[in-house]
């Protein structure tokens, strides 16, 4: 009786985790269309009234720079995609770059293509890196790229923040992280 219960909540596990992946992809589809939509109206997060859903300023909208190091594979090309529509989802208003290491030219070519395709606004940006991988130690490529970007490319926001491409945001990163947070115990601050 005990191994049909678990093979029981393994297959719904397994099954639930099939319906959440395919919900999660149908949604990325919608959103990503191969014929871009053009719409003209306020960004997500917008109130119009000189303050954002946050209670950033219009001023403060911009002043995040939003950065993750991919490689040029096909899987964080989607996670890359899934990222920026995350950002737009959360109201995020600052450019997002995606620092691409060790890009053919035709790559970073076709990457561009299609982010000015996605968005019009200019806001999704390509920086193509070369390849700073150690001894074949993928991993190296993000300090690498992070260090290229920073030097090569022109950064207008006061703030850059590095994250994970697989990092999907659910609001929007502000100026003011602790604002309303109590201290914590046991210090003397």
């Amino acid at each position: 009786m005990k191994q049909r219960r678990r093979r029981t909540s393994c297959a719904t596990a397994k099954l639930v985790a099939a319906v959440a992946v395919a919900l999660y992809v149908y949604v990325i589809i919608r959103l990503h269309p191969h014929t871009p939509r053009h719409y003209d109206g306020p960004q997500l997060g917008e109130t119009g009234d000189g303050f954002d859903a946050t209670g950033e300023t219009d001023d403060d909208a911009d002043a995040i720079h939003l950065v993750f190091s991919t490689d040029c594979g096909g899987y964080q090309h989607w996670q890359a995609i899934s990222s920026w529509y995350a950002s737009l989802a959360a109201g995020h208003r600052g450019p997002v770059t995606r620092i691409a290491s060790g890009c053919s030219a035709e790559q970073a070519a076709k990457i561009r293509a299609e982010f000015a395709r996605i968005d019009k606004t200019g806001r999704l940006r390509l920086h193509a890196a070369p390849s700073t991988a150690i001894g074949g130690y993928k991993y190296s490529n993000k300090p690498g790229g992070l260090v290229h970007f920073l030097q090569h490319a022109p950064v207008d926001a006061r703030f850059v923040a590095l994250v994970d491409p697989d990092m999907l945001m659910i609001k929007p990163l502000t100026l003011d992280v602790g604002r309303g947070t109590r201290r914590p115990r046991g210090t003397k601050l």
